[in-house]
C-alpha cells in the first residue's frame, strides 16, 4: 500500500528534506500550480494548501499551469523575513530549473473498454511515484516502455454513477488510466517515466467529504490500467495497490499558515 505519508514526503511540504550545502539555504525539487496572487499581483507557485513560492521565473506563466522546479531557498534574504512572510504569504526562491507538466482533467465516464485505443501503449506501473497534491491536482509519475523521444497523451477516468466500492471495511475509489502515442518514434524502446498532473475535482473533493463524514482520514484510490495489449487488439486490465490520500490534504482546514521547516 502506498500511504498518504508517501505523498506528503514527495510534496516537499517539509522543506528540511533533500538539503544541499548548509547554513540557512537549501536546494530541493517540488511540483506546484501557478496562481496569480491578487494581493501582490504576482504569479506564485502553490506547492501545498498552505505554502507558495515566488520567483520571476513564474511571471510569464498562465494561471493554473503546472510545473516542477528545482529551486534554492535562502532563509537569510530580507524577502524571507518573518515580517515579509506574514505580509506576502510566500517564500521568495531562485529557480534553477523549471519543467512544465502536462495537465489533464479526469473524465466522469469510466473508460473500461477491452479493446485497445488507437496507438495505445501498455503501462508497467501507473503509480511509479507520487509527486504531490495541490489545489485538486494530483501529480503522478507513470512507468512504461517507450523511446526517449516518444510523446504520449494520458486519459484518467472514473464512474461518476458508482465512484466507489465497499471493500475490506472501507471504500475504494477506482480510477482508470490509459496512455496513447501522440508522436511516434523509431528509436529503441526503453524504460520511461513521465510525470503528469491530473485535475481530480470535483471527484476527489466529493470523495474526501464522504470519507470525512464517515470519520475516515484518507481517500483510497485504486488505479486500473492496461498492462498488456494482444495482437488482436484486446487489452489486459490490472490493478495497482491502493493509494491513500489524506482527507486533510484534499480539503484542508483554513488558518494553518506557512509551515516550512528549515
Amino acid at each position: 500500500m502506498i500511504c498518504a505519508a508517501s505523498v506528503a514526503a514527495a510534496m516537499a511540504i517539509t522543506l528540511s528534506s533533500c538539503l544541499e550545502g548548509g547554513g540557512n539555504s537549501m536546494r530541493n525539487q517540488v511540483t506546484g500550480v501557478v496562481r496569480l496572487d491578487l494581493k501582490t499581483l504576482k504569479n506564485v507557485l502553490d506547492i501545498s494548501a498552505y505554502e507558495s513560492f515566488y520567483s520571476p521565473a513564474f511571471s510569464n506563466m498562465e494561471d493554473g499551469k503546472c510545473c516542477q522546479v528545482y529551486y534554492e531557498l535562502d532563509f537569510e534574504l530580507p524577502e524571507n523575513s518573518a515580517e515579509m512572510l506574514a505580509s506576502n504569504g510566500y517564500y521568495t526562491v531562485t529557480v534553477l530549473d523549471k519543467t512544465e507538466i502536462d495537465r489533464y482533467f479526469i473524465l466522469s465516464t469510466a473508460d473500461t473498454s477491452e479493446t485497445a485505443l488507437s496507438d495505445e501503449i501498455p503501462l508497467v506501473n501507473p503509480v511509479f511515484q507520487t509527486g504531490g497534491y495541490v489545489r485538486g491536482i494530483l501529480f503522478l509519475a507513470h512507468q512504461f516502455e517507450g523511446a526517449e523521444d516518444l510523446k504520449t497523451d494520458w486519459r484518467l477516468s472514473y464512474d461518476w454513477q458508482n465512484p466507489y466500492k465497499s471493500e475490506e471495511g472501507g471504500n475504494i475509489y477506482d480510477v482508470y488510466l490509459r496512455a496513447v502515442v501522440r508522436v511516434s518514434s523509431t528509436k529503441t524502446p526503453e524504460d520511461r517515466y513521465e510525470l503528469c498532473a491530473y485535475d481530480m475535482n470535483p471527484f476527489i473533493e466529493s470523495a474526501a467529504q464522504r470519507e470525512k463524514g464517515l470519520g475516515k482520514d484518507a481517500v483510497s484510490l485504486r488505479f486500473n490500467y492496461v498492462s498488456e495489449i494482444g495482437e488482436d487488439g484486446t487489452v489486459v486490465w490490472s490493478k495497482s495497490d491502493k493509494l491513500d490520500l489524506s482527507v486533510q490534504m484534499i480539503i484542508p482546514e483554513t488558518g494553518t499558515g506557512l509551515a516550512v521547516n528549515k
